[in-house]
């Protein structure tokens, strides 16, 4: 039914729990899964720096999530982008 699933994940709760199920459907149904997460900075006279004070350890779960999943022998990658303006959904 599905040859390649998307999900965006932020580190929260309810994106686990979208990601949990993402991944047991791209599992059963043989499907690409693309792990998409976007980091917003926060601009200033200083540089840009993330929005999240705990970006490195939302970005290790994810990395950590993603490697299980093709231990697991899915067909899996990961996305990471970076937004300074307009906000992740753009």
């Amino acid at each position: 039914m599905f040859k390649t699933i998307v999900i965006g994940t932020d580190g929260s709760n309810e994106a686990d729990a979208a990601f949990a199920v993402a991944a047991s459907t791209a599992q059963a149904q043989s499907a690409r899964l693309v792990v998409v997460h976007v980091v917003e900075l926060l601009s200033g006279k200083g540089g840009q720096y993330p929005l999240h004070v705990d970006e490195d350890e939302i970005h290790n779960r994810i990395v950590a999530a993603v490697g299980k999943l093709k231990k697991k022998g899915v067909a899996v990658d990961l996305e990471v982008h970076q937004v300074a303006y307009g906000g992740p959904s753009h």
